[in-house]
This record gives C-alpha cells, structure tokens and sequence, in this order.
C-alpha cells in the first residue's frame, strides 16, 4: 500500500541523530560554507535498493528517502504488508550502520507515495486506452497528462494520481530481467504521490510518524483514499465501495 517515503527529523548532528560527514558529499555557498551533506546509498553494483540522505546543516534537519518494497524485495511488485514494518527498521539500521545511525520508527513521514497493484488478466495498454477515454477533462481542478497507451497522470497542487503499466516500468528501469518480467503478468499500478508534510496533511488531515504508517487502520484509509478519488474521477457516484475489490475494479474499467 506504500512506496517510495521520506523520513524527515528536525535536529543537530549529535543530538537528535549521527551522521558521519566522511560518507557524504558536501555543498557549500558562495563564501565557502556547507549548506548540506548528502549522499545516495546503494547495497552494491546495478542494485536499486538505494537510499537517499540529507543533512542541512543551516536549517537542521535531516531526510532519509527510500522505496519501501524495493528494500524488501529488491522491486515494487510486492505489496507490502502492516507486519513488514520490522523488517523495514532493520534494514535500515543495519544498511546504515556508521553512516546515520537514529530511531527511525519515529521520524515523521514529509513524502508518502499510496500505491495499488492490480493483477489484470488482458494487457495493461488497453485499461490505459480506456481510462483515458473515460476521464471528464471538464474536471478543471485537476492536471491530465497521457503518454500514449503507457500511463496517465491526474494531478493538482497537492498530489499526482499516475496510472500506469508496472512490470513495463520495472522492466525499463532494469529493476527486473525480462524472464522475471514473462512470470509477474500483467500489473495495472495506481499510485497517489505526496511530495510534501503538507500535501500528506491535504489528502489525510493528518501527519504520520513512520510507525503509524504500519497499521491495519492505515492500510485501510490509504485503500479508501485511493478509490474514493479514482470513483471521483470516473463514476462521480460516491460507491467507491463497489469496486473495493482489485477483480471488480479491473472489470469495471476493463
């Protein structure tokens, strides 16, 4: 039910957290003072699994970005489960130790990508194809984009609904080979994007602290979030309920 996050804690080097400068690269400002220490951990050669750190020494905080699934299972495929959430802390604590050591289970959530997974039996170009048919452009709040039969985007201010063909991205991104691409089907990928605490605050009238992001309770606001605004967007009935289910939805658009 979730992708990519940033973790973000306001504090000093030493106090709040431990960052070992000597691993990072440093910006600095026109007079030759460091702005910023950052740096993308990767656990070996042509592995996706990265992890992205920034330390801003001016106005002190520290940010952690990584892709939940992808440390997990090494791709987005998965959807991951309210009991990963251990899991998810001790790759952490081990994939940085000696280079950011903090108690991440309480660091607030300023990005937070909601994702679905829909296993579709036909090819997901003709669900893009229909979607975008089917999409009211007289919606005026909102952005569309589409990139030939490849993905749609619906977005605002707040947040980006993208809608697209993920084993296809997967693939191109080389996060997977083409033989494991033949055996994951075909998987329809609806994804809501929050770049921001704000937007998160928008969409959920809420902050989240990493270790609220792993609740039954959680899973299911997100799941209702999303169809509430795919209903929105193409059935305007507020029956988001009758497609709770994956099958129904792929039907439904199908």
């Amino acid at each position: 039910m979730i992708d990519t996050v940033s973790l973000y804690l306001s504090g000093r080097n030493g106090q709040e957290f431990n960052v070992n400068l000597k691993e990072f690269n440093s910006s600095v400002n026109k007079t030759g003072q460091v702005n910023n220490y950052s740096n993308n951990f990767i656990l070996k050669a042509k592995d996706k699994r990265n992890i992205y750190i920034k330390y801003d020494v001016n106005r002190c905080y520290s940010i952690v970005t990584f892709s939940v699934p992808k440390l997990l299972y090494g791709n987005s495929l998965e959807n991951i489960q309210v009991t990963d959430k251990d899991a998810v802390l001790n790759i952490l604590s081990e994939r940085l130790n000696g280079i950011l050591e903090a108690d991440f289970e309480n660091w607030n959530v300023s990005r937070l990508d909601v994702t679905k997974n829909i296993e579709v039996k036909n090819s997901v170009p003709g669900y893009i194809t229909a979607l975008k048919k089917a999409y009211d452009v007289s919606q005026g709040r909102y952005n569309f984009t589409n990139v030939k039969d490849e993905s749609l985007t619906i977005n605002n201010n707040s947040r980006r609904f993208v809608i697209y063909d993920k084993v296809k991205q997967e693939l191109d991104t080389k996060e997977i080979s083409r033989s494991e691409a033949k055996t994951k089907g075909n998987i329809l990928r609806l994804e809501v994007q929050h770049k921001k605490t704000k937007h998160i605050q928008t969409s959920f009238r809420r902050k989240y602290n990493f270790d609220e992001l792993f609740t039954e309770k959680t899973f299911q606001d997100f799941s209702n979030f999303q169809l509430n605004f795919f209903d929105k967007f193409y059935c305007n009935s507020g029956q988001y309920q009758m497609f709770i289910q994956d099958i129904a939805l792929a039907e439904l658009i199908f």
